[in-house]
């Protein structure tokens, strides 16, 4: 904790801790509340939508807690119910805050360098046994791209590396094209596959991908962001699908396409490709119209209520100091319970022999 202690001021690394210990309620909130909208959402559009902001609230709602707890020096903001009652009722509460931080900041550097190791194979694929693609299905997939109004510049490439289509780079696109797949498919089928990476970069996708990336990794600790951001990926592949369909007009013979594809393995996670999301699912969607409103188990749905009705429900236990945070060596904790605070009981006066005494003195004057 000293290594910690050196590099970050005392305030800031108790502000962070219990930043991080408030998402855990604020992440349930928002998680049920998408859970209540998403039904609501008629187009894969609108669910994507809800999604993405639903993510952008749970990455806004950790900068404003600290924010306000930096600022105002109040670490539980009268919050802190339920279990975190036995962590801050002692003075070791902030080496439990300074631990906190520890272990966030360790998965936050994993995490980290496993999205630089996504980026750099995305970006070597691109690279890597690439060729362009021949004249005539060049020709049809710019066609294509100039039909989506795209008018950015997108090199096509066909791959020996890449096992399924997919897009690679952010300002300056690629649209990689398995050799497999230009061998197997019939060439309807490529367009169609072609079309729907056109979609990820009419929509610009690859940044919203990173700034899913970017959330998975700074709040990693909370399952609720891995299942909005897994829902956010689901909603935006079926968004692809719908304008990939609307463009060719062979809903049947896209869904053949993709059922091809599915097969091979899955592509890096700083790529776009057409075999993202549940395959099933997306079939169905084309073929029946069927929309997946399933959007969480209802065993999980009950055990997040239960949790967070429990916390809501628990005796607020609020944490006052003196101006401020004050010094690790001068710690002092004041908990004030919910209940009526009495005053401390003063001894009992022994009334009765005093005035016996008292009496017996004013008869002796008489």
């Amino acid at each position: 904790m000293s290594a910690l202690s050196s590099l970050l001021p005392f305030e800031v690394v108790q502000a962070l801790g219990w930043t991080l210990v408030h998402f855990l309620w604020q992440g349930v909130v928002l998680a049920f509340l998408s859970i209540a909208l998403l039904p609501l959402c008629r187009t894969a559009s609108d669910r994507y939508t809800a999604a993405f902001v639903t993510l952008a609230f749970m990455v806004a709602a950790p900068v404003i807690t600290f924010a306000t707890i930096h600022r105002s020096g109040a670490h539980g903001l009268g919050l802190d119910t339920g279990i975190w009652r036995h962590v801050v009722d002692a003075p070791a509460a902030f080496v439990w805050m300074n631990a906190v931080v520890a272990v966030w900041i360790a998965g936050v550097a994993a995490l980290s360098i496993r999205a630089v190791g996504g980026w750099y194979v995305a970006q070597s694929l691109r690279h890597a046994t690439t060729s362009e693609l021949k004249h005539e299905l060049a020709q049809r997939c710019e066609a294509l791209a100039r039909r989506a109004g795209i008018t950015q510049s997108i090199a096509f490439l066909q791959s020996a590396s890449a096992a399924v289509p997919m897009v690679v780079g952010w300002f300056r696109p690629a649209i990689l094209l398995p050799v497999a797949v230009i061998a197997r498919l019939p060439l309807y089928q490529i367009e169609a596959l072609v079309l729907h990476e056109l979609a990820h970069i009419r929509r610009r996708d690859a940044v919203a991908n990173l700034f899913q990336i970017a959330a998975e990794t700074l709040l990693f600790y909370h399952p609720a962001v891995w299942w909005v951001s897994a829902r956010m990926r689901t909603e935006r592949e079926n968004c692809c699908d719908d304008l990939a369909v609307a463009q060719c007009g062979d809903a049947i013979g896209y869904a053949r396409a993709l059922t091809a594809v599915e097969t091979l393995r899955p592509s890096p996670r700083f790529a776009v490709a057409a075999n993202g999301g549940v395959l099933r699912q997306r079939v169905l969607r084309l073929v029946e119209g069927t929309a997946d409103t399933n959007h969480v188990s209802v065993i999980g749905a009950l055990i997040g209520l239960l949790c967070f009705v429990g916390y809501a429900m628990a005796p607020s236990v609020s944490i006052s100091t003196r101006a401020g945070i004050p010094a690790p060596e001068n710690i002092q904790l004041v908990l004030v319970s919910g209940q009526d605070l009495a005053p401390p009981a003063m001894p009992e006066l022994a009334l009765p022999e005093i005035t016996l005494a008292s009496n017996a003195r004013a008869r002796a004057r008489t």
